[in-house]
């Protein structure tokens, strides 16, 4: 046998891989160790379960520093007189099976105790016993293989233990010879749920109340009539309330499932409204996409149809300028081939020049060079024809009317159409018929004048 020291207790700790430092161990196991005392347990003050069974411990020491111990382990030592727990007062199993308590004692200051175990020890009066009482919530008690021969008082006194549950009494001398020992304990102790390693039931209970009831006014028989009729009447009573419990539980069954069945619809009214508010937003949603292509197809169209318009009028453009650049080219050869004069003629009848062929000084060098061509007679009947033409100009221009004194200076110009010299001048190329819109003829609903004969290219080189 060895003594319980902090160094032995180190070694312990040691070989078990427990926490070196003792404040952080709830838990110690010193079980089998043949230790023959407590001691050296002050630096273990936050311990909660103390394992001290199978040593050689003789008396209950040394745990004044384990104010928060809740279980204590004692079992299979020497101890014969329970001390030294008047620090422990948060304990609530105490374990001193296997013993020699012949009293028990000491108990006083364990208020929160509810399981004490003192089988197997040397007890042998119920009045030992006593010192039970002590505990006010003291609900399971291990009392069995004891030496208590007593028969009378025992049921007393275990009833007195207001909030025992559960007790092993079983296996003492007084209790083989104590008649109906368990009908008596089950109606004696009130709360009394398990008796000597079996259960104590509800109809048990009943029957036990009624035979003891019975028993004492009329004979065990009349006892045993009496517990079967209170076993037979639970037993209706339980079936009825079982039928009523299936029937309660039945309608909370049905109301759930009622529940259940009006949340389901609910959720699927929930889903189709959301399908259906889907559904329209996507209708929208196209809706608003079909009207915005639509909007853009306009627009693509007015912008084609604008693109369409500006290439008209740039190709209007580019043939007004070719038109321009032709006359032009046409200018610059009839400039170099028949003489300034003779130009100067052809644009003014290709309406370059306005309404009146040309200016007069311009007109009246033609008309001088036509005068000195090879031919005289031509060139006195064309001196003649513009003289009256230009007189006839002249008249209407005073009115105001520039077209009306266009058309009268032509007229009076072509005349005379019977002579046929004048036609073979008038046929040639050099008298073109002029362009519309030159002397006030295009648009307004005029009509085209008559194409002028022309002279011929080769009569023209002549009078040149």
């Amino acid at each position: 046998r060895k003594l319980m020291t902090p160094e032995a207790i180190a070694a312990i700790l040691k070989q078990q891989n427990a926490y070196d430092q003792p404040e952080l161990n709830d838990v110690l196991y010193l079980h089998f160790q043949g230790f023959r005392n407590i001691g050296g347990l002050d630096a273990f003050y936050k311990l909660a379960c103390l394992y001290l069974e199978s040593n050689s411990i003789s008396q209950i020491e040394g745990l004044e520093k384990l104010t928060r111990l809740r279980q204590l382990f004692l079992q299979q030592n020497c101890i014969q007189e329970i001390t030294g727990l008047d620090t422990c007062t948060r304990l609530v199993k105490l374990n001193l099976a296997h013993n020699a308590v012949t009293q028990v004692t000491g108990l006083d200051k364990l208020k929160a105790l509810t399981s004490i175990d003192i089988s197997h020890n040397a007890i042998a009066t119920v009045e030992a016993l006593e010192g039970l009482k002590v505990c006010p919530v003291l609900s399971s008690v291990d009392a069995s293989y004891n030496k208590v021969e007593a028969t009378e008082g025992v049921v007393q006194f275990w009833s007195s233990l207001g909030e025992l549950a559960v007790l092993y009494y079983h296996h003492n001398p007084g209790q083989r010879h104590m008649s109906q020992y368990r009908r008596r304990m089950v109606s004696g102790i009130k709360k009394l749920r398990f008796l000597d390693e079996r259960p104590v039931t509800p109809v048990e209970r009943v029957g036990a109340e009624a035979w003891v009831e019975a028993e004492a006014t009329g004979g065990k028989e009349a006892g045993k009539q009496a517990e079967a009729e209170a076993r037979t009447k639970y037993m209706d009573w339980e079936r009825h309330g079982t039928e009523k419990d299936r029937a309660d539980f039945r309608k909370v069954m049905d109301a759930a499932h009622r529940r259940i069945q009006l949340g389901l619809q609910r959720i699927e009214r929930m889903e189709a409204e959301k399908k259906a508010e889907k559904e329209r937003r996507e209708k929208e949603g196209a809706d608003a996409t079909s009207k915005k292509f639509t909007m853009i197809d306009q627009k693509i169209i007015e912008v084609k149809r604008e693109a369409a318009e500006d290439d008209a009028e740039r190709e209007q453009e580019r043939q007004r300028e070719k038109d321009q650049a032709r006359r032009q080219q046409e200018l610059r050869q009839d400039n170099g081939r028949y003489g300034p004069s003779t130009a100067a003629f052809r644009q003014s009848d290709s309406g370059a020049t306005g309404p009146w062929p040309m200016d007069p000084d311009s007109e009246q060098a033609l008309w001088d060079n036509a005068g000195n061509s090879g031919d005289g007679r031509i060139g006195a009947d064309l001196r003649a024809r513009h003289a009256a033409a230009v007189q006839a100009r002249a008249q209407a221009s005073e009115g105001g009317d520039v077209r009306a004194a266009a058309r009268a200076g032509m007229s009076s110009f072509l005349g005379s159409k019977g002579s046929g010299q004048n036609k073979e001048v008038l046929a040639g190329p050099f008298f073109q018929p002029p362009a519309r819109g030159v002397m006030g003829l295009a648009g307004g609903g005029q009509k085209k004048p008559k194409a002028r004969p022309v002279v011929s290219r080769s009569e023209l080189d002549e009078m040149d």
